[in-house]
């Protein structure tokens, strides 16, 4: 299929990434990384399980399995285990890891559950109102939904839409690691630059259009962030922001100026900068179709 709207795709997914990693990472103290370790052992546990299926039916995941699936060192990984393992959020057997139900399903991430479907409908309908709506031929086109995932859909959909939700933020971060030495922290930063440097063109129903397929906007319409500011939007502290910029200007993905930090319009022409837009337009249209399919729609 013709990936029409590049760009504009590429700007709501940006925005709702930041909104997915701030929420995601509030229940484990803002730490992204351990969020992740959190959610690809949580995904790995319930894949395949019925609604309601109870803690001796999940499925237990090897910690080399879990620093593969996030392109982590396996002594990273361990360390993260062990400390969600300190925090009463993951159990150790001779099988592997498993997030106990309690965790799963605690105060906290009841809490992440409910901002994360309301930041899911938001970023649905903004796709919507940019003209974005992966039109299908026919019904043929929907992706197969698991019937225990149908059933979710149907008993609970706010946990049906987090676990599809999270389950593309992984492909998320798949996609986006390569390029940048699988630092979690780092791919938000950049991406905390990106959409501070063009938030008021997505903002803009007329530049958001004209700049919404292939065309990157032009260094004269960037808005450049100070580093205090992208620490505040990223709620990280600011020195931990600042090394992360120096980092990625030495990796020539942004530059400083006067103003504050820029992505270049040639960064936005990089060949993995487009390789990544085009892997991402897939997967966001793909998330939205398994959601339809499902049977939510975030009707107006």
């Amino acid at each position: 299929m013709q990936q029409d709207k590049l760009r504009i795709v590429g700007r709501a997914l940006g925005e709702f990434v930041l909104q997915w990693t701030a929420a995601g990472a509030r229940p484990f103290g803002g730490d992204i990384e351990l969020a992740m370790v959190f959610l690809a052992i949580r995904q790995a546990n319930v894949a395949g399980l019925a609604p309601g299926g109870d803690e001796a039916q999940r499925r237990p995941i090897s910690i080399s399995a879990v620093a593969n699936s996030l392109g982590l060192s396996r002594e990273t990984t361990r360390r993260f285990v062990l400390k969600l393992e300190s925090q009463g959020l993951a159990t150790r057997g001779p099988e592997g890891i498993v997030i106990p139900l309690s965790a799963a399903e605690g105060q906290a991430m009841q809490t992440r559950r409910r901002e994360l479907n309301a930041h899911t409908r938001d970023f649905v309908l903004l796709l919507r109102r940019c003209g974005v709506s992966f039109a299908q031929l026919g019904p043929l086109d929907l992706p197969h939904v698991d019937p225990h995932d149908t059933a979710l859909a149907a008993r609970d959909p706010p946990l049906y839409v987090e676990r599809v939700m999270d389950r593309y933020m992984l492909r998320w971060a798949e996609a986006s690691a390569r390029d940048f030495e699988n630092d979690m922290p780092l791919i938000r930063a950049y991406t905390g630059v990106i959409q501070a440097n063009v938030r008021h063109i997505l903002n803009d129903e007329r530049l958001n259009a004209f700049y919404g397929d292939d065309e990157a906007p032009p260094d004269v319409l960037r808005r450049p962030v100070s580093v205090s500011a992208l620490a505040a939007s990223l709620e990280m502290p600011r020195e931990t922001v600042r090394r992360l910029v120096t980092r990625l200007e030495a990796l020539g993905h942004v530059v400083r100026t006067a103003e504050g930090v820029l992505t270049t319009h040639s960064a936005m022409w990089d060949e993995g900068y487009m390789r990544r837009l085009r892997e991402l337009w897939n997967v966001v249209r793909h998330f939205v179709l398994v959601l339809r399919a499902g049977g939510v729609t975030f009707a107006d």
